[in-house]
């Protein structure tokens, strides 16, 4: 993947207005902020070794996860009603 994006030209103008549309579908920068670090971190932990992805990259998997909707930030309350869900789901099976 780092290939791709070292090859590509990079348009200001565009990845500002990409990050301006994202920022109202999650509600804001803070928002935005917040999932981006919490997403960053996840991704972080999972290259444990020494070849550590570039921050390039992690930051336009993130931006693609979000506008995809892969991602999203929930509260508190909504992420435990879904652990409930899926544990009484796997209970059932």
């Amino acid at each position: 993947m780092s290939n791709a994006l070292e090859n590509t030209v990079m348009d200001p103008a565009g990845e500002i207005k990409r990050i301006v549309e994202l920022t109202e579908k999650v509600g804001g920068r803070f928002k935005l902020a917040v999932l981006m670090q919490k997403r960053m971190k996840e991704i972080i932990r999972q290259h444990l070794g020494p070849a550590k992805p570039e921050a390039k990259e992690v930051m336009v998997r993130i931006l693609d996860e979000i506008d995809t909707s892969k991602i999203a930030l929930v509260s508190e309350e909504e992420y435990r009603e879904n652990l409930r869900r899926q544990l009484a789901d796997s209970k059932r099976e």
